[in-house]
């Protein structure tokens, strides 16, 4: 089993895609994800908010201009909490989490977990799950080209035999398809997920009574600020985003 070979973020499949054969921008986001219900208002807060975007692309792009690492100071800690552009997100990520120390610390080891011999269960359990994964996703649909299911299913199976005591379990699919869709590069997610389930997130994986606990709050913590939403009529505003 070998990585799927995988375009950059702003390929010409998903571009391509983006367009009907009527040559009319379908409702779809720069993720990949189909917006039917609220394309309109996504558009049209996009479209004030790209300005802050741009200044934001080209201040990153002066920031890591000719370095070939990422320095940690106050700098970078200032324009991380203002938001990571999506170009740079992934080298950011795999810097601030640990995760590009790690795959250069441990050439060939993503390849030969992908070479060994896999657990029937685990692969039965991951492959069920494939579907269910962002269905409204364009990336993640079978029948798009340069699709992301296989490589997020190589990701699983080899994070599942990397971490045994977690193995997999419902919910990494959608961790690991996010972290799929910003890098576009199996390896990268893959130690992404490490460093987020194994040393970040740890005790949320490895201890049930904190995970019934996290759920619960997080139920709660949804439902209250959906209720708020709606009684104030939350309206996005980017006069203060930069």
């Amino acid at each position: 089993m070998v990585p799927v070979q995988l375009a950059p973020p702003t390929s010409v499949a998903l571009k391509r895609v983006q367009t009907t054969a009527k040559g009319k921008l379908n409702r779809i986001d720069p993720y990949g994800f189909e917006r039917r219900d609220d394309f309109e208002p996504y558009k049209e807060m996009m479209n004030e908010y790209v300005a802050v975007l741009n200044r934001r692309s080209k201040r990153w792009s002066k920031l890591l201009q000719d370095k070939p690492t990422v320095e940690k100071n106050i700098t970078v800690k200032r324009y991380v909490r203002k938001g990571v552009p999506n170009e740079h997100r992934a080298k950011i990520w795999m810097a601030a989490s640990g995760a590009q120390e790690q795959l250069e610390a441990k050439p060939g080891y993503y390849q030969s977990l992908l070479e060994m011999e896999h657990d029937a269960k685990l692969k039965e359990t991951i492959h069920t799950d494939m579907h269910r994964t962002f269905p409204d996703n364009i990336l993640f649909k079978s029948r798009a080209e340069e699709g992301l299911q296989k490589a997020l299913y190589n990701v699983l199976l080899a994070y599942g035999h990397h971490n045994q005591t977690v193995g997999y379990c419902q919910g990494m699919n959608f961790i690991a398809g996010y972290l799929m869709i910003i890098t576009k590069d199996e390896e990268q997610s893959f130690w992404l997920m490490d460093a987020l389930l194994g040393r970040i997130l740890q005790v949320f994986f490895t201890d049930p009574v904190i995970c019934y606990f996290l759920d619960a709050f997080l139920m709660v913590y949804c439902i209250a600020a959906t209720a708020l939403f709606f009684r104030e009529k939350v309206s996005v505003s980017t006069k203060n985003a930069d």
